[in-house]
């Protein structure tokens, strides 16, 4: 009995011990299959990481690449323009471009294409743009500044020339004035001591002023001289018709003027005694704006309508207001004033003696 219980027992234990066997078995097949799935997924895991890697460096690389390609290029642009960059600012800031020879503008930028890079804080570069930006700002205050001062120079300069033009200008027609009324004066003076001999002179001179023209028209030396004289016997016979006697003597008062005329030797000397004998023929009565509008025309030949209009209106006002001499009726004056001075000589012919024939001449 004992010994079958043994033997079972034995048997029992038996078992156990390969059911151990067994479970340890299936225990280890279960780690290394647990190991070698690691194993797999550890690898695959691994080969996606250095893929990612690898796609990220290039991605990197080509970006660094192309961000030092982009750097050497505006390297490369504005290492060929420095000069004329440097040249512009200088010019903008009023500087002499010549200060350029003492030292280039560097513009080169370093690279930095990498996503970890930063500026330097404090740097020397930023100390020197700093001083740059300040240096600049000075020398354009300086600009400013002295721009302004050019500035007012030039308005008090202009302002200088403006009170000496019309200092210088008051004095010349205050020249001019003084000489005019001196010869009013003296033919003013003329008249007073006409005897009645000399005024039935005048009138018989009068009478014969076509003669005298028709006479005039024959020594004319061009035809332009002729059509003037024309038109200025027409009016000056039409002018003596609505006068008194006693105004129609009044044309002596011309000699003094005539007498100026003659003696003028310069194309401008010539043009003011001409103007001042317009003047006084104009206040007189013997000439109006039909006569100055004629011998404008005639005067002006390819001047349209309306110009000769505006000339001859300018003109008459010009004389009318008692003005200078203006330089811009400078030939017209001396045409008409010189036509005018003979037809008047002939008037006074023989009436005040060698002054009044060598007028008539």
């Amino acid at each position: 009995m004992q010994s079958k219980y043994i033997d079972n027992s034995f048997k029992t234990k038996n078992y156990n011990n390969k059911q151990q066997n067994s479970s340890g078995m299936w225990t280890a097949l279960a780690t290394l299959a647990a190991a070698a799935v690691s194993s797999v997924v550890g690898m695959a895991t691994a080969k996606k990481q250095n893929k990612f890697n690898a796609s990220q460096a290039e991605i990197s690389r080509d970006y660094n690449s192309i961000e030092a390609q982009k750097t050497r290029e505006w390297n490369l642009q504005m290492d060929n323009t420095k000069y004329q960059r440097q040249v512009a600012d200088m010019q903008a800031a009023g500087i002499n471009p010549a200060l350029a020879m003492n030292g280039g503008v560097t513009t080169q930028a370093t690279s930095n294409a990498t996503a970890s890079s930063s500026p330097a804080q404090g740097s020397m570069a930023n100390i020197d743009l700093g001083s740059a930006v300040m240096m600049m700002s000075k020398l354009l205050d300086y600009k400013v500044q002295k721009k302004e001062l050019a500035i007012q120079r030039d308005v008090a300069d202009s302002q200088i020339r403006k009170n000496n033009a019309e200092a210088q200008g008051k004095e010349t027609e205050n020249k001019y004035a003084d000489e005019y009324n001196q010869l009013k004066n003296r033919g003013q003076e003329i008249v007073n001591n006409l005897n009645a001999s000399q005024v039935k002179q005048i009138e018989e001179n009068i009478k014969n002023l076509s003669a005298s023209t028709e006479k005039m028209k024959k020594e004319a030396a061009t035809e332009e001289e002729r059509r003037l004289l024309t038109i200025s016997e027409r009016y000056l016979k039409d002018a003596m018709a609505r006068k008194t006697e006693e105004e129609r003597k009044q044309i002596v008062a011309l000699l003094p003027y005539q007498e100026q005329l003659m003696a003028a030797q310069t194309e401008n000397q010539k043009a003011q005694a001409s103007y001042a004998l317009i003047q006084s023929a104009y206040q007189q009565g013997l000439l109006d704006n039909g006569m100055i509008e004629a011998m404008v025309r005639s005067t002006n030949a390819n001047a349209s309508e309306t110009e000769i209009r505006e000339k001859s209106e300018s003109f008459e006002y010009s004389i009318k207001s008692g003005k200078v001499f203006e330089g811009k009726f400078a030939q017209d004056a001396i045409v008409i004033g010189t036509v005018m001075s003979r037809l008047f000589g002939a008037v006074n012919q023989g009436v005040i003696g060698t002054v009044a024939k060598s007028i008539g001449r």
